[in-house]
């Protein structure tokens, strides 16, 4: 309740708190580490993810998030091996069509902030954001697909696509405030045309 009611500090104490009580609460981790991530600290939500799979090698929460985090900090190779393992341990009768599936994750983890692309560059960018955008809101991650969106508009900007990039980088704005997440808040206004903020 208190990760959605967005107080993230307090969350992660009290997580603190029940690992003080049983060191080996997975799932303690696992929210402590969501609390880190949606206040913008990856590295710590990396930490606490890397604690409950020493627990719990085959955690698929703690394996899916970690490989979200991964891609969050430029590792796409550790992203790609985390979710493969994933689908894998929940896909038994077809692994390879659910693989490919989440292909977007290691497209998207190369996809740097495209503001400096060339046309060309933005166009191919655009295309595996915008399979990003789907694929995070499919799953539930609002940070991710807010994060993709703002990724979306800045290349749309570059190719010239003004309406795509307003609509794109507001609807990761409200998102951005709605989850409270102040250093995409910033990064969002900042590239938003003045008329948009």
């Amino acid at each position: 309740i208190r990760i959605r009611a967005t107080l993230y500090s307090r969350a992660a104490a009290d997580c603190t708190r029940a690992l003080e009580l049983r060191p080996t609460f997975i799932q303690a981790l696992i929210t402590r580490s969501t609390a880190h991530r949606m206040r913008g600290d990856s590295k710590l939500a990396l930490a606490d993810l890397d604690a409950a799979l020493t627990l719990d090698p085959n955690h698929n929460t703690a394996l899916n998030n970690r490989g979200v985090i991964r891609s969050l900090l430029g590792d796409a190779r550790g992203a790609i091996a985390d979710f493969s393992r994933v689908i894998v341990q929940t896909s038994p009768v077809d692994p390879q069509a659910k693989k490919q599936e989440l292909t977007f994750s290691d497209e998207t983890a190369s996809v740097q902030c495209p503001a400096y692309l060339n046309r060309a560059q933005a166009k191919q960018s655009i295309d595996t954001l915008r399979k990003a955008v789907r694929a995070w809101s499919d799953i539930g991650f609002p940070l991710d697909t807010a994060r993709a969106r703002y990724k979306l508009s800045r290349a749309c900007r570059a190719e010239g696509d003004d309406a795509s990039a307003d609509l794109e980088g507001r609807a990761a704005l409200v998102t951005f405030e709605q989850l409270g997440a102040q250093l995409w808040i910033d990064r969002a206004r900042a590239s938003c045309r003045p008329s948009l903020r």
